[in-house]
């Protein structure tokens, strides 16, 4: 009975609290929507633009509409990723200003005044 009772008390206290590498640490992406200590973030989301831990993430594989969104890989600044293409955003298209990546500027803004800004 003793023994039941510390494997149960070792699996909750295992779902508890997540492993330190499971937490951002100051290089990783932390999760936007964590409160206290925040998890690292596994995606980063286009449409919506912030980051999200696995528990958080868990929306956007459950609800159609957020099935829709598309995802990438963390990213701490992920409104500098083309949604389209998935590229940094690099060029800046004077025709339109407004920021753009390249495979944009040889596509839709093919002919505009755009300048690099890397």
């Amino acid at each position: 009975m003793l023994a039941a009772l510390v494997d149960q008390l070792k699996k909750t206290s295992l779902q508890a609290a997540p492993a330190d590498h499971f937490y951002a640490g100051p290089e990783d992406v932390a999760c936007d929507f964590c409160s206290g200590r925040k998890l690292k973030a596994t995606k980063s989301c286009l449409v919506c633009l912030p980051s999200y831990c696995e528990k958080h993430l868990q929306p956007h594989y459950d609800s159609a509409p957020f099935r829709k969104h598309k995802l990438m890989e963390p990213s701490k600044n992920p409104q500098e990723i083309c949604s389209n293409h998935g590229e940094a955003m690099k060029m800046f298209c004077r025709s339109d200003q407004k920021c753009i990546c390249y495979l944009r500027s040889v596509e839709e803004h093919k002919g505009h005044d755009s300048l690099s800004c890397s």
